[in-house]
């Protein structure tokens, strides 16, 4: 006897009827104003999330631009990280502890912390477009 196999959705599970987004607004704009609002939006795929945040004044998501000296410091890193990596295994293998000094666990999660900030994945952005939300130091 056969059972039925039951099929497994794939993906996140679906949003609850009362946050999902169900009603289009669909707007024409001529090429100029579609290049504009991708300027302030930061790029086209944007453009939705930008005139949602704007019109019910929110704060627009913004793209975040990585400089290039970053991105190829976030490269180095990533090799003198897997180096570090493969001593601390030789080291647990051989069961040899540390010597004196910070742990290599200490070490290789600093330069993890300090890869993830040079991506600014811990910054926080403001939005200049939702004054009640910039915050001033």
């Amino acid at each position: 006897m056969e059972t039925a196999k039951s099929k497994r959705r794939k993906g996140p599970a679906p949003l609850a009827p009362a946050i999902k987004r169900s009603h289009r607004i669909t707007v024409f704009v001529r090429l100029e104003e579609l290049d504009k609002l991708a300027d302030r939006a930061g790029g086209t795929e944007l453009i939705p999330s930008f005139l949602r945040a704007a019109g019910l004044g929110k704060s627009a998501p913004r793209r975040l631009v990585v400089p290039v000296l970053n991105q190829q410091a976030w490269s180095d890193l990533a090799r003198v990280s897997a180096n570090l990596n493969q001593i601390a295994h030789r080291l647990h293998l051989a069961g040899l502890e540390a010597g004196p000094g910070p742990e290599l666990d200490e070490i290789s999660q600093a330069l993890a912390d300090f890869r993830r900030r040079l991506l600014g994945q811990d910054l926080f952005v403001p939005s200049p477009y939702d004054e009640g939300d910039v915050h001033e130091s």
